[in-house]
């Protein structure tokens, strides 16, 4: 296997995305574009989660806890500013799918309104994690 194949990434994949379909029981009902969240390919990310742990620092410090509410509201802007960038999503009006526009206000209240699409949008994110585990694997093994 090539060295470089292994370890590196397309670099425009890395800053724009790339595609992830979502399916639910088999059927596909959208597809999302995401940037990785592993700390090493997406530094937008990764200053974003040293960001919010100065920020999570400062809250405990003020009000001596963090709630579970802040905590996800936090991340779901970190993943609306560094992972998610498009989607092909609709909503279903008068009878027809109507595609849904992307916009970071909308990707936010859709994230904070449907736990599962948020969990949909973190797994593919992860994928790309998967994928540099899975290939520096194969590397060892060659």
């Amino acid at each position: 296997m090539d060295i470089f194949s292994a370890y590196e990434m397309d670099g425009n994949a890395v800053n724009k995305g790339i595609w992830a379909d979502l399916m639910l029981m088999g059927n596909k009902i959208g597809a999302v574009r995401v940037r990785p969240s592993d700390p090493d390919l997406n530094v937008e990310y990764r200053k974003a989660l040293a960001d919010t742990g100065v920020l999570f620092s400062k809250l405990r410090a003020d009000k001596g806890e963090v709630s579970d509410d802040d905590q996800t509201d936090r991340m779901i802007d970190v993943m609306v500013e560094t992972i998610l960038t498009d989607w092909e999503l609709f909503e279903e009006k008068d009878g027809k799918d109507v595609p849904i526009k992307f916009t970071k206000k909308k990707a936010a209240e859709l994230l904070r309104k449907l736990p599962k699409l948020r969990k949909a949008v973190e797994q593919a994110a992860r994928g790309w994690t998967n994928y540099r585990k899975s290939a520096a694997k194969e590397a060892v093994k060659a």
